[in-house]
């Protein structure tokens, strides 16, 4: 199959079906970047990543300071779990705190003690 975008289409009966398939080719680029180049890239759900200043999960506060740690060590890239708003613990709750979609972010990694104009900014309660 050659490198690139393909569309494969489906028919069965009355049912019909596209899909697009995605190939990528099999080695990178040659002399794309130094010979002796590396790179490292490292992974953690945010709410390991918790701290004395959160609240018992991780935020992006401390994803923060985790991306400043692996970047003193060289590290190229800093990857965790997706932070977008999902789904609840149930199949689904309907609820306008917890919308299901790409374009809100999951208040629930919000670093409290960051935000500017929060009134308990330095005070932690439970």
């Amino acid at each position: 199959m050659r490198v690139g975008y393909h569309h494969l289409n489906v028919i069965v009966g009355r049912r019909a079906t596209r899909s697009t398939i995605i190939a990528r080719p099999l080695r990178g680029a040659s002399r794309r970047f130094a010979r002796d180049w590396r790179a490292y890239s490292v992974q953690a759900p945010i709410f390991s990543l918790h701290s004395q200043r959160s609240w018992g999960s991780g935020d992006v506060g401390d994803l923060d300071e985790f991306a400043r740690l692996v970047a003193n060590q060289h590290a190229s890239v800093v990857s965790t779990l997706p932070l977008l708003a999902t789904f609840g613990p149930n199949d689904f709750e309907s609820s306008p705190y917890r919308p299901v979609s790409r374009r809100f972010w999951n208040d629930r990694w919000i670093a409290l003690d960051q935000v500017e104009h929060w009134p308990a900014r330095r005070q932690r309660s439970i």
